[in-house]
């Protein structure tokens, strides 16, 4: 990593500039973050059936530097990759801002008992994230993106890959075991970072899809 960063630091650091756009929609993000009156409750039965659990504040947490560590690779491996991840992270929290001006909806959080470092650290979550406007999760948006770009990179190993892919989905279930989010908000939040995938890598899957038509295409024809 050290010789591409000495290469092309300077299109690195440029690149890492542009991350400053998604410390801009957080805070869109803070000031939508609020009771405005009416909240929508998008509970279902599963979330009735997913009890809180404290020690899933640690994948909770992790998000923040798996989002961090992975712009950074990106920024400094691949500058195309990296464009295409971080518009696709801040046009998504875009079209999060705009759901929960028209739809803002609530979490109902559990009342914490114990004073242990898990549960101090849920209550720091607590007390920095007002419980409205969580569907979709942008926490689950951002995970499913890069596992997404993760593994369809040629750089990682395959190990790497599989580690990646873990996390994220240790994130996603952090979110309803924290009770920061409900089942719907997570399958949302995958849904837009799937949605988004696609729009930005188009051509690429287009191309990936014809590769493997054309083959199939000409043994129909000599069937």
């Amino acid at each position: 990593m050290k010789s591409y960063i000495s290469k092309d630091y300077k299109n690195v650091i440029k690149r890492l500039i542009c991350t400053v756009s998604i410390a801009m929609c957080s805070l869109l993000y803070a000031g939508l973050n609020a009771n405005r009156g009416v909240v929508h409750d998008v509970s279902t039965r599963v979330d009735a059936a997913i009890p809180f659990n404290k020690f899933f504040i640690i994948p909770y947490i992790i998000w923040y530097g798996y989002v961090g560590f992975y712009l950074f690779y990106f920024a400094v491996y691949d500058g195309e990759k990296f464009f295409n991840l971080l518009w696709g992270i801040v046009s998504g929290m875009l079209f999060c801002c705009v759901i929960f001006y028209f739809y803002p909806t609530g979490v109902k959080r559990p009342e914490l008992q114990g004073n242990d470092i898990f549960t101090k650290l849920v209550r720091l979550i607590y007390s920095n994230d007002n419980p409205y406007n969580c569907c979709p999760s942008i926490h689950v948006l951002d995970s499913v993106l890069i596992a997404a770009y993760v593994n369809r990179d040629s750089h990682p190993t395959l190990k790497t890959k599989i580690i990646s892919t873990i996390i994220s989905i240790l994130i996603i279930l952090s979110t309803m075991f924290v009770k920061q989010h409900y089942f719907i908000d997570a399958v949302a939040g995958a849904a837009l970072a799937y949605f988004i995938y696609a729009a930005f890598n188009y051509d690429e899957i287009i191309a990936k899809v014809t590769e493997k038509r054309v083959p199939y295409l000409e043994a129909e024809e000599k069937r």
